[in-house]
């Protein structure tokens, strides 16, 4: 289950919001057409952080993604 936060338009998230996983995951930060974008900071329920500098925000929407995905090989192997 997802839970955002943020006003939508056109259906995707977009602006400055937080996306909160099942798992207590939660990345703030800003969206642009569904995607991660722009700076934002991604919490795992341990409290460890994973914030990405200087890159742009195609390269942000990767990392995040890349990110989770090892965050939840951690959880389920």
């Amino acid at each position: 289950m997802l839970i955002f936060i943020v006003q939508l338009a056109t259906g995707l998230r977009h602006g400055l919001g937080q996306l909160i996983f099942s798992d207590g995951t939660c990345f703030t930060g800003q969206f642009e057409n569904g995607l991660f974008n722009g700076c934002g900071v991604l919490v795992f329920p341990d409290g460890s952080r994973f914030v990405p500098h200087r890159v742009s925000p195609h390269e942000l929407h990767i990392l995040i993604v890349f990110v989770l995905i090892q965050h939840l090989e951690k959880m389920y192997i």
